[in-house]
């Protein structure tokens, strides 16, 4: 997976965008505290894990994350790039 990473973020500086492994450090830790919270959701150790359902369950939460970045991202894009249009002044 560090080898993914890597290979995105030079492919991210050759289209221009000036980032390091360094701009990924607030990234990682806002995923640590969802894996963690994702983990939580699983049954205790004692209990009988369903694995394909957790895997399953990872999957849904995986895509509904991403939803929520991409709503987030509409929301803040729209506010800073529409203000900022004549057409808005």
């Amino acid at each position: 997976m560090a080898g993914r990473l890597a290979h995105v973020v030079v492919t991210l500086r050759h289209l221009g965008c000036d980032c390091d492994m360094e701009f990924f450090s607030p990234y990682a830790a806002a995923a640590e505290r969802l894996v963690l919270q994702e983990l939580d959701l699983l049954p205790s150790k004692g209990a009988s894990a369903d694995r394909a359902a957790a895997v399953i369950r990872m999957v849904l939460l995986d895509a509904a994350l991403a939803t929520v970045r991409r709503m987030a991202q509409e929301h803040f894009a729209a506010e800073r790039f529409d203000a900022a249009s004549p057409a808005h002044r």
